[in-house]
């Protein structure tokens, strides 16, 4: 809908409405237009997220950052010049995507597991992508405080807060909320367009650290990896969720669909899912 039919048809529906009360002023006929416009669409006013999916599969967005960014300008949630805060950055290969999507000006990547922060300093460094990206070596949980990491021996990449083999070496490090990231690199939560988490089923703890952020109906990226051993935790977290936002994207494959945020899939592990409103 274009600005003009916007036009006509709030002049329209005023004048309905003081047609039907004539001693209605021009102002409260506007506000009883809106308050059944807000009624009648759900409280969301005109809904934009279909049209915004299927244009980012259209145009073949190429990987879930480049879709993500598309889904979020087409409902006009993609905040411009912001910082968007990645949790469990790894080797730098999503953090380069989203240093360089030109979406966001800043990039807070935090990443805990000494190999991968290595690994993502030396390629920002290739990148030239130091003066984009902040480098923070830290766990991201619910509280401040220290934690037993739990580093993959042959492949740091699933290394994790909670340990998932006999083998997995603890190792002390640093844990803070997402707030206190935020604080520390001075990121007010109006500057942050949006938050990208992939931490290895750690997922719920970081989220609880991320309140104020979910207040503001922040957009959230979250790579979901439900524990099997506690299937009522992953139900947990979605009603958790659900208190904050109604919808999300979940990305299958070469797909995308829509759905409330209690319909996520519960069974799958390393599930995509993008919680817009």
């Amino acid at each position: 809908m274009y600005f003009d039919e916007y036009v006509e048809l709030i002049s329209t529906s005023i004048f309905t409405f003081q047609r039907k009360k004539p001693r209605l002023g021009p102002l409260t006929a506007l506000r009883l237009f809106a308050a059944e416009f807000l009624r009648s669409s759900g409280g969301r006013g005109i809904d934009k997220l279909p049209s915004a999916v299927q244009a980012a599969l259209e145009v073949r967005c190429h990987g879930d950052v480049a879709m993500v960014c598309r889904i979020l300008d087409g409902v006009g949630a993609l905040r411009r010049n912001s910082t968007v805060l990645e949790l469990g950055a790894g080797r730098g290969d999503t953090t380069s995507e989203l240093a360089t999507c030109g979406a966001f000006t800043r990039v807070l990547a935090v990443e805990p597991e000494p190999e991968n922060f290595r690994a993502l300093v030396r390629k920002l460094a290739d990148n030239n992508l130091d003066g984009v990206v902040d480098k923070i070596p830290c766990a991201a949980g619910m509280i401040d405080g220290m934690i037993n990491f739990h580093v993959n021996r042959t492949d740091s990449l699933t290394s994790s807060v909670r340990q998932k083999h006999a083998s997995d070496m603890p190792l002390r490090t640093t844990v803070n909320t997402a707030q206190t990231i935020l604080d520390d690199a001075r990121v007010p939560t109006n500057q942050l367009g949006l938050v990208w988490i992939d931490i290895e089923g750690y997922e719920t703890m970081a989220c609880l650290g991320l309140l104020q952020v979910m207040r503001q109906s922040i957009p959230i990226y979250v790579v979901m990896s439900p524990n099997p051993a506690q299937p009522g935790q992953t139900a947990s977290f979605l009603r958790f969720l659900a208190t904050h936002y109604h919808r999300c994207v979940v990305f299958d494959d070469e797909s995308a669909r829509i759905t409330t945020i209690m319909d996520i899939p519960t069974n799958r592990v390393g599930q995509r899912v993008l919680i817009v409103d």
